[in-house]
């Protein structure tokens, strides 16, 4: 993450995505896309610029971010809470706070099952496409 932005810049990560929606012919007048994990607020003006953009944030406390990241069990995963509490300082640096601030909606994961958190986006997602079809 930190490379691909020193190397291309803020917005990175959106134009990898703009590239790769152009090399699957995507059409955003027909087609709907997620994207999941937006980092800046750049991000998000480069993606105003193709089409509707809504930001939903998803929050958790500290603690319970932790105990999922150690479910997870991903090769990139914390191996303790110093490292967790790093890796959060480094994402406030890339400017996370921003994008969750300015979100069109919000949603707890405090205690939430999977299968909760699911429902719950995706009627928040449905209702945005309503609006915009």
């Amino acid at each position: 993450m930190i490379k691909l932005r020193e190397q291309m810049g803020p917005g990175a990560i959106a134009h990898l995505i703009i590239k790769k929606m152009e090399e699957c012919n995507f059409n955003d007048e027909t087609n709907n896309l997620v994207i999941d994990g937006i980092r800046n607020i750049s991000e998000v003006q480069i993606l105003k610029k193709i089409g509707h953009v809504k930001i939903l944030a998803v929050h958790a406390s500290p603690s319970r971010r932790f105990e999922y990241i150690e479910k997870r069990a991903r090769s990139d995963k914390p191996l303790s809470t110093k490292d967790f509490f790093t890796r959060d300082k480094r994402e406030l640096k890339v400017g996370i706070s921003e994008p969750i601030a300015l979100a069109n909606e919000s949603l707890s994961n405090n205690n939430l099952s999977i299968k909760e958190l699911k429902k719950k986006t995706f009627q928040i997602v449905q209702k945005w496409l309503d609006k915009v079809n």
